[in-house]
């Protein structure tokens, strides 16, 4: 046999060698990326999900506590006419209430949501901060 065959078939050899492995690294770039995007949507699910969670438990929590719907209804008609006691427990209802806005707001930002998914948040938020007794109560204490 011919040393120049044998160096050609070498070289083809290797170059086909060449091929598959830069076919198979496609391959695989390709599903890395779809993997990633689905890692991508579950965390995100998550997120919602867990959004979806904190409101709900803030909502059977004050449906359950007839009290505290009552003490956060008049809280925000007046602040200052509430005792000191029902100041604390109230404090402590508008910082969860502010801070559940602030991570959805957050995670608005983080996913690069649609600015319509936060658009009830937002009216809510709104909402809150026209009533006389969050004025008093945001004038009375220091904000987070």
């Amino acid at each position: 046999m011919n040393w120049e065959l044998i160096g050609a078939v070498s070289e083809a050899a290797g170059a086909i060698g060449v091929i598959v492995t830069l076919a198979y690294l496609a391959v695989q770039v390709r599903q890395n990326s779809v993997h990633l995007a689905e890692s991508a949507k579950l965390a995100e699910s998550n997120q919602l999900e867990a959004t979806s969670n904190i409101v709900v438990d803030w909502r059977k929590m004050l449906l359950m506590n007839p009290d505290l719907l009552e003490l956060q209804e008049r809280g925000m008609q007046s602040y200052l006419t509430l005792d000191p006691i029902e100041r604390m427990k109230f404090d402590q209802l508008v910082r969860i209430s502010f801070l559940q806005s602030q991570t959805m707001y957050l995670q608005h930002l983080l996913f690069k949501r649609d600015p319509e998914d936060y658009i009830g948040a937002l009216r809510k938020l709104e909402h809150a901060l026209r009533k006389p007794g969050i004025r008093e109560w945001l004038s009375q204490v220091e904000t987070d």
